[in-house]
């Protein structure tokens, strides 16, 4: 990754740091020890009705521990708990899934920051596509306002972080991503 996009989003990250007292700050270091060991940060790709493509930042953390996943949402305030029944011919336990998306994702990625270690890496290319989401979003936004198409310049940018982060999902860190986007 290229120092100056990290350097970037320490400097971004750094003006949401500013905890009420120590013990939000110890609870926002917990939070974000699970989704460091884990959580799922990704890119969610789906076609909208009017056939355009529609990319949603997302982080999400199941556990069979309804507790921790309760207090996770109470800390970061954002996101919703799903429960997922047990499929004990798959050997799965019952899980409880709490995930946030877009702009809530990304202020939660910023605030878990100073603790990420395993995805660091890909908090920042997070929020590199947070942020030009941001930059060159039209349109009315939202569910009922939509976007408009985005240009070829815009895709191709949102599909090289896409890439980026799916590679450092598939090699699981033990290969840096190559993120050549300005």
């Amino acid at each position: 990754m290229e120092e100056g996009i990290a350097e970037h989003f320490e400097k971004v990250a750094q003006s949401h740091w500013e905890f009420r007292n120590p013990e939000e700050k110890c609870w926002w270091a917990w939070a974000a020890g699970l989704i460091d060991g884990e959580g799922c940060i990704s890119i969610k790709r789906r076609k909208t009705k009017e056939g355009w493509r529609c990319d949603t930042l997302t982080v999400t953390l199941g556990m069979t521990d309804k507790k921790a996943i309760q207090r996770l949402k109470e800390i970061t305030q954002v996101g919703s708990i799903r429960f997922l029944p047990a499929k004990p011919e798959k050997g799965w336990r019952a899980q409880y899934i709490w995930s946030c998306a877009s702009g809530k994702a990304a202020s939660v990625l910023r605030l878990c920051l100073p603790w990420l270690i395993t995805k660091k890496e890909q908090a920042f290319i997070a929020l590199a596509f947070r942020e030009l989401q941001e930059r060159t979003h039209q349109g009315g936004g939202g569910r009922k306002g939509g976007s408009l198409p985005r240009s070829a310049s815009e895709n191709a940018k949102r599909q090289a972080l896409a890439e980026a982060l799916r590679l450092l999902h598939n090699t699981r860190g033990n290969k840096k991503a190559d993120l050549n986007v300005s």
